[in-house]
Protein backbone atom coordinates (compact mmCIF):
# COMPACT_ATOMS: atom_id res chain seq x y z
CA UNK A 1 0.00 0.00 0.00
CA UNK A 2 1.43 3.38 -0.97
CA UNK A 3 1.96 6.22 1.48
CA UNK A 4 -0.77 8.24 -0.19
CA UNK A 5 -3.24 5.36 0.11
CA UNK A 6 -2.34 4.85 3.77
CA UNK A 7 -2.81 8.57 4.46
CA UNK A 8 -6.18 8.55 2.70
CA UNK A 9 -7.26 5.44 4.63
CA UNK A 10 -6.14 6.96 7.94
CA UNK A 11 -7.97 10.23 7.16
CA UNK A 12 -11.15 8.36 6.23
CA UNK A 13 -10.95 6.24 9.40
CA UNK A 14 -10.48 9.33 11.56
CA UNK A 15 -13.44 11.04 9.92
CA UNK A 16 -15.61 7.96 10.44
CA UNK A 17 -14.45 7.73 14.07
CA UNK A 18 -15.55 11.34 14.63
CA UNK A 19 -18.95 10.92 12.94
CA UNK A 20 -20.09 7.38 13.84
CA UNK A 21 -21.37 6.91 17.40
CA UNK A 22 -21.20 3.11 17.18
CA UNK A 23 -17.51 3.23 16.23
CA UNK A 24 -16.78 5.64 19.10
CA UNK A 25 -18.61 3.35 21.52
CA UNK A 26 -16.66 0.33 20.26
CA UNK A 27 -13.39 2.24 20.68
CA UNK A 28 -14.28 3.09 24.29
CA UNK A 29 -15.27 -0.51 25.01
CA UNK A 30 -12.04 -1.75 23.44
CA UNK A 31 -9.99 0.51 25.67
CA UNK A 32 -11.83 -0.67 28.80
CA UNK A 33 -11.50 -4.33 27.83
CA UNK A 34 -7.83 -3.87 26.96
CA UNK A 35 -7.15 -2.48 30.43
CA UNK A 36 -8.96 -5.45 31.99
CA UNK A 37 -7.10 -7.91 29.75
CA UNK A 38 -3.68 -6.56 30.67
CA UNK A 39 -4.34 -7.07 34.38
CA UNK A 40 -5.46 -10.71 34.18
CA UNK A 41 -3.95 -13.96 35.53
CA UNK A 42 -5.61 -16.01 32.79
CA UNK A 43 -8.27 -18.36 34.17
CA UNK A 44 -11.66 -19.53 32.82
CA UNK A 45 -13.53 -16.46 34.03
CA UNK A 46 -10.92 -14.17 32.54
CA UNK A 47 -11.23 -15.86 29.18
CA UNK A 48 -14.74 -14.41 28.93
CA UNK A 49 -13.25 -10.92 29.06
CA UNK A 50 -10.84 -11.88 26.27
CA UNK A 51 -13.73 -13.23 24.21
CA UNK A 52 -15.64 -9.98 24.70
CA UNK A 53 -12.58 -7.99 23.66
CA UNK A 54 -12.20 -10.00 20.46
CA UNK A 55 -15.92 -9.77 19.63
CA UNK A 56 -15.93 -6.00 20.15
CA UNK A 57 -12.79 -5.58 18.06
CA UNK A 58 -14.30 -7.67 15.24
CA UNK A 59 -17.54 -5.66 15.32
CA UNK A 60 -15.54 -2.43 15.10
CA UNK A 61 -13.48 -3.76 12.19
CA UNK A 62 -16.60 -4.86 10.30
CA UNK A 63 -18.26 -1.51 10.82
CA UNK A 64 -15.11 0.29 9.68
CA UNK A 65 -14.92 -1.90 6.55
CA UNK A 66 -18.53 -1.09 5.73
CA UNK A 67 -17.92 2.63 6.14
CA UNK A 68 -14.72 2.51 4.06
CA UNK A 69 -16.58 0.63 1.31
CA UNK A 70 -19.29 3.29 1.31
CA UNK A 71 -16.63 6.02 1.11
CA UNK A 72 -14.74 4.25 -1.68
CA UNK A 73 -17.84 3.54 -3.75
CA UNK A 74 -19.22 7.02 -2.97
CA UNK A 75 -22.65 5.59 -2.25
CA UNK A 76 -24.30 4.24 0.90
CA UNK A 77 -25.32 0.62 1.37
CA UNK A 78 -29.07 0.53 0.78
CA UNK A 79 -30.50 -2.37 2.71
CA UNK A 80 -33.65 -0.47 3.68
CA UNK A 81 -34.67 0.53 0.15
CA UNK A 82 -37.35 -2.17 -0.05
CA UNK A 83 -35.78 -4.18 -2.88
CA UNK A 84 -35.70 -7.35 -0.74
CA UNK A 85 -39.41 -6.93 -0.01
CA UNK A 86 -40.24 -6.53 -3.71
CA UNK A 87 -38.13 -9.59 -4.58
CA UNK A 88 -39.88 -11.65 -1.90
CA UNK A 89 -43.32 -10.57 -3.10
CA UNK A 90 -42.48 -11.40 -6.72
CA UNK A 91 -41.23 -14.82 -5.69
CA UNK A 92 -44.30 -15.44 -3.54
CA UNK A 93 -46.66 -14.46 -6.35
CA UNK A 94 -44.97 -16.90 -8.70
CA UNK A 95 -45.29 -19.88 -6.33
CA UNK A 96 -48.23 -22.23 -6.61
CA UNK A 97 -50.77 -21.78 -3.85
CA UNK A 98 -50.63 -25.45 -2.85
CA UNK A 99 -46.85 -25.60 -3.02
CA UNK A 100 -45.17 -27.25 -0.07
CA UNK A 101 -43.55 -24.47 1.95
CA UNK A 102 -40.23 -26.26 2.34
CA UNK A 103 -39.79 -26.55 -1.43
CA UNK A 104 -39.32 -22.83 -1.84
CA UNK A 105 -36.98 -22.71 1.16
CA UNK A 106 -34.69 -25.42 -0.19
CA UNK A 107 -34.73 -24.19 -3.77
CA UNK A 108 -36.33 -27.38 -5.05
CA UNK A 109 -38.19 -27.27 -8.38
CA UNK A 110 -40.97 -29.44 -9.70
CA UNK A 111 -40.45 -30.61 -13.25
CA UNK A 112 -43.92 -32.12 -13.69
CA UNK A 113 -43.01 -35.78 -13.08
CA UNK A 114 -40.80 -35.85 -10.03
CA UNK A 115 -39.26 -33.61 -7.42
CA UNK A 116 -35.66 -32.73 -8.10
CA UNK A 117 -33.49 -30.97 -5.62
CA UNK A 118 -30.17 -29.34 -5.08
Amino acid sequence: MSKKTRRMKRAAEEKINRKDAAIRQHNEELENLKEQYEGLDICDEDKKVIDNYIACKDARAERMEEKLYEKGMKKPVTIADGSALVTGLLLAMNMQSLELYWLSMTGTIRDGRSWTGF
